[in-house]
Parts: C-alpha cells; sequence; structure tokens
C-alpha cells in the first residue's frame, strides 16, 4: 500500500492530504497543589488523523458515503510523524459532503475526514 493510500474497513481509499495530531490527555488529579508545585497524571496520547480528499467520484465517492454514517471504523494509515503505517479503531468525524453532477458523473468537491484513534493500534 502507498503512502498516500489508507484502507478503512477494509476498502482502500485515496487520500492527497494527511495531517496528524497527538495530544496527551490528563486526569481531573493533574494541577497545582496548595505549595504551588505542579502536578501532572497522565492518561494516555490521543492519535488523530485529518485526510483531505480532492474530487473523488465512483467507488471512492461510494466509500466516502459509507464511512460518513458510521461512528467507528477500522483504519490502517501512513503516519509521516513516525514514517509508520498504524493500524486502529477510530471515530469518524465527516464535514458536509458537496456532492456536483458534471454530465451523468458524480463528484464530491474537496473534502476532510477526522479519525480520532478510540483504543490502542492493533498489531
Amino acid at each position: 500500500m502507498k503512502k498516500w493510500e489508507m484502507t478503512v474497513d477494509g476498502e482502500l481509499l485515496k487520500i492527497d492530504e494527511i495531517h496528524p495530531e497527538f495530544a496527551i490527555q490528563d486526569s481531573k488529579a493533574s494541577g497545582r497543589g496548595e505549595d504551588l508545585t505542579m502536578y501532572r497524571e497522565i492518561l494516555g496520547g490521543i492519535n488523530k488523523f485529518t485526510v483531505k480528499i480532492y474530487y473523488a467520484t465512483d467507488n471512492q465517492l461510494e466509500i466516502i458515503r459509507r464511512i460518513s454514517r458510521k461512528p467507528i471504523v477500522d483504519i490502517d494509515i501512513y503516519n509521516p510523524m513516525q514514517g509508520i503505517r498504524r493500524q486502529m479503531k477510530a471515530s469518524v468525524k465527516c464535514e458536509k459532503i458537496e456532492i456536483k453532477v458534471l454530465g451523468d458523473k458524480e463528484y464530491v468537491e474537496p473534502i476532510e475526514i477526522s479519525f480520532t484513534q478510540t483504543g490502542k493500534d492493533r498489531v
């Protein structure tokens, strides 16, 4: 699989841009003590990947339609920050899909889809 391809629930999706994010999640016990000492209790990290797809048509458009209606999917995506592929379960956030018709062919305007990791990586 190429770097600019990912699988979503086993279906190949070609992407034009990948924007990875990583955030540390703190517990409620984190904060300042009475002596002004800072305490930090880390629960873990959250991986988020936002992908951009320009002018998807045919099969790619059908995949986008399917995943936009699913709350959780399995993904296999290249992480450019680490230089490796990652496999995980992720929640999906898909902005409004604008579908245009040109002749008898449908295509989608450029779209962003965000995938936020919901559990540990699959090996």
